[in-house]
């Protein structure tokens, strides 16, 4: 219930971050497409309005409600990650352990499939990809989540902190290096989109994500002391 509530209030918090960021960046991402749409269509003086109706209903209610569902779901998990990982491979404090699971969490899930696939902005890339390039992202991802796993599994008897994030650390870079080199990558960002553009949209992603993980774990820590262990 604590990992739900956390979740469910730092979505409240990224929620801001992403109108002040986020939204700025996607639409002048959004307003280079309609450009360029404009220019090959013949009745543009309809388009305006309706797509300045849809922005506002994705950029308020749209953007809350699935910021909510995403951030409920990241509360929940992390809940149930820090019910099985404490005492078993993390014996901090309720702050550090959770601290750590967010981290790892975020290397695994956000950082480091970014690297190897960034997100582009809707004026960029090509439809006849697109099934290749998600299927490539989400086995990376489960990748990803997978050797974190084994990682923390195989360090978990080395007594040596020291020696277990350095070893765990070498498993996984290890194993995601070669993924990275042998899964294919998809360069679809035309030359003359302004760099300025793509740069800013990928930054502000990287914010969003990074507010909601970091202020889910922050309320959740607070709960927990708050309220009792019980999570």
């Amino acid at each position: 219930m604590f990992g739900l509530l956390a979740g469910l209030l730092a979505s409240v918090m990224t929620f801001g971050v992403a109108r002040l960021v986020g939204e700025p960046a996607l639409d002048a991402a959004i307003a280079l497409e309609v450009a360029d749409s404009h220019a090959h269509a013949a009745d543009t003086p309809n388009h305006p309005d309706a797509v300045g109706m849809s922005r506002r209903l994705q950029a308020g209610p749209g953007l809350f409600v699935g910021l909510a569902a995403i951030g409920a779901a990241l509360g929940g998990i992390l809940a149930i990650s820090f019910a099985v990982a404490r005492g078993r491979f993390l014996h901090g404090s309720t702050r550090a352990t959770v601290g750590w699971i967010t981290a790892l969490g975020f290397a695994a899930v956000i950082v480091v499939p970014m690297l190897k696939f960034p997100g582009n902005p809707p004026a960029v890339g090509n439809s006849e990809t697109i099934g290749a390039r998600t299927l490539a992202y989400f086995a990376f991802l489960a990748l990803s989540l997978a050797t974190l796993g084994f990682a923390v599994s195989a360090v978990k008897g080395v007594p040596s902190r020291h020696r277990k994030m350095l070893i765990g650390a070498a498993i996984y870079a290890g194993v995601m290096t070669g993924a990275a080199i042998v899964l294919p990558s998809f360069h679809e960002v035309d030359p003359a989109f302004p760099g300025d553009v793509l740069w800013q949209f990928r930054a502000s992603t990287l914010a969003v994500q990074a507010t909601l993980w970091a202020s889910t774990a922050i309320v959740f820590c607070w709960l927990v002391g708050r309220y009792g262990q019980s999570v």
